[in-house]
C-alpha cells in the first residue's frame, strides 16, 4: 500500500509497516460499527439511455452474424 508524500509528513510515518500497524490499531479501536461504513464499497447505478441500449443491441447483432460468418 502506497501513501502520500504529506501523510507521511503530517503523522510523521517512515516506514510503510509502521502506518499499516498503526492504522489496523485505530481501525480496531473504532470497534465493528465504525469500521464496517469504512470497508463497504459505495455501489453505483448505471443507467442506460434508449439511444444507447440502442447501439449496444446494434452492435450485438453484428457481432452476433460476424461470429457466425466466420464458423
Amino acid at each position: 500500500m502506497k501513501f502520500r508524500p504529506e501523510t507521511k509528513q503530517v503523522a510523521g510515518i517512515e516506514e510503510q509497516g509502521e502506518a499499516m500497524t498503526l492504522m489496523i490499531h485505530h481501525l480496531h479501536g473504532l470497534g465493528s460499527a465504525g469500521t464496517l461504513p469504512l470497508l463497504e464499497p459505495p455501489r453505483h447505478e448505471i443507467t442506460v439511455s434508449p439511444s444507447v441500449a440502442r447501439k449496444l443491441e446494434s452492435f450485438r447483432a453484428r457481432e452476433e452474424l460476424r461470429i457466425c460468418v466466420d464458423h
